[in-house]
């Protein structure tokens, strides 16, 4: 498929929209912070509750804020700070949220290898770009276990006594061994909350998985990798937790359960891409109209990140679907040169995917959309100018139950290393 040309997709049909009842969002880009950076693991990155839309990021001198939206005051944007000091300067460190059943904000991040996952609350949701409706940085149970990255919290309908925090724990006396694994609390809600000892979920010996997480209801939706590409045949597999009420269990997409006690590995999952001849990597995961789990990810010809491609999977019910959407060219730098662009589902229409890509030769933010699943045409493009690198406009993500008022958000700016980064945050209405 052809890369879009600057200018060749007309946003008339988007501006002519209603949404809502109200008149249709600006879908001109906006600035929301001058100085952050997220990298594409963790899950929700972004999310709207009400007239609000949370994000976060680092900085560049490391420390960890929430920069919430606050569309009812025409998009401005308020910075609390959430890290008591900088952490590190880390581009994986980036809060998570979640809105808990009370309407309070629960943000949870941590270094990209820490003692233990950090959590804020924010207990007045009706004031969250102000510092004081946030609680003192606490931490998320035992500093015993490992050091753990990418926090997840989720509540489950199922059961909501409970908040789980999923997160990748670097296991004891092992190197190279890292875990998906949770941690959960009663009276999480509170100043006191009761956590339990890490359960590994998830786990590959020697080796480090990643993935993506989409929570529906009681069910999560699990996309993960068995390994970085750069250690070597990086397959891609699939697994759903479901809260049955009383606790999680494991089923493969057409919902048999995995009898396999947790931790479960990627042979005891549905295989969606095999990468034993060309590695692959997971960018997002997300639920269809039908209920059926629809992937984004990444597959490199060649396997030396030379050429990166953008694919997306669904399961039929019986099978995993794979159709190619469009090229990526080159990862982002040397050494991580499986690094992509990024992309992400629409979170309320995977129907759409929003991917960072070569727009003659300069990096773009496009939106993508199909009617089969199996053809793909740009819907919009989304940023414009610029020259190749320079600014880099990559990593968009699209927040969690968002109105259209903040359909996307991205990153632009200068980014050598993850360490190393000097990037601002926009959003784009739908």
């Amino acid at each position: 498929m052809a890369t879009p040309t600057p200018g060749s997709v007309s946003v008339a049909a988007s501006t002519a929209a209603v949404y809502g009842g109200r008149s249709a969002p600006n879908p001109v880009p906006y600035l929301v912070n001058s100085n952050a950076i997220w990298t594409w693991f963790g899950q929700p990155i972004a999310l709207r509750a009400g007239d609000f839309t949370f994000s976060g990021g680092v900085s560049s001198a490391g420390t960890i804020s929430a920069h919430i939206i606050d569309h009812a005051s025409g998009n401005a944007v308020s910075t609390v700070q959430l890290s008591s000091t900088a952490l590190e300067v880390d581009d994986h460190d980036q809060p998570q949220f979640c809105v808990l059943p009370s309407g309070n904000i629960f943000a949870a991040y941590g270094k990209h290898n820490d003692e233990a996952s950090r959590y804020r609350r924010c207990t007045n949701p009706a004031d969250p770009g102000n510092a004081a409706s946030w609680t003192a940085e606490a931490w998320v149970g035992s500093v015993s276990q490992g050091m753990f990255s990418y926090p997840s919290p989720m509540v489950f309908p199922a059961d909501t006594s409970k908040l789980y925090v999923i997160s990748r724990r670097w296991v004891l006396a092992s190197p190279s061994t890292r875990a998906l694994s949770f941690r959960s609390a009663t009276n999480y809600d509170t100043g006191s909350p009761t956590w339990t000892l890490s359960t590994d979920l998830f786990k590959v010996e020697n080796r480090i998985p990643y993935w993506k997480l989409r929570q529906v209801g009681s069910v999560v939706h699990v996309a993960i990798t068995n390994m970085h590409p750069v250690e070597g045949a990086a397959g891609l597999y699939y697994f759903r937790l479901v809260h049955n009420g009383t606790g999680l269990e494991a089923r493969l997409p057409d919902g048999a359960l995995i009898t396999a006690g947790f931790p479960i590995t990627n042979t005891d999952c549905s295989l969606v891409a095999d990468g034993s001849s060309t590695r692959v990597w997971v960018l997002d995961v997300a639920e269809g109209a039908d209920g059926r789990p629809r992937i984004l990810y990444t597959r490199y010809p060649g396997n030396d990140g030379s050429a990166i491609e953008y694919w997306h999977a669904r399961w039929t019910g019986s099978e995993w679907v794979r159709t190619k959407i469009a090229d990526d060219g080159a990862g982002l730098y040397s050494p991580e040169v499986y690094y992509p662009g990024g992309g992400c589902f629409n979170a309320n229409n995977p129907l759409r995917v929003c991917l960072s890509l070569p727009v003659s030769g300069v990096r773009q933010v496009v939106e993508y959309q199909t009617s089969d699943e199996a053809s793909w045409t740009v819907r919009r493009q989304i940023t414009s100018g610029g020259s190749a690198g320079s600014p880099l406009k990559f990593r968009p993500i699209s927040p969690v139950n968002h109105d259209d008022r903040a359909a996307y958000l991205y990153l632009s700016g200068t980014y050598t290393t993850y360490t190393n980064y000097s990037t601002a945050s926009y959003a784009v209405a739908g």
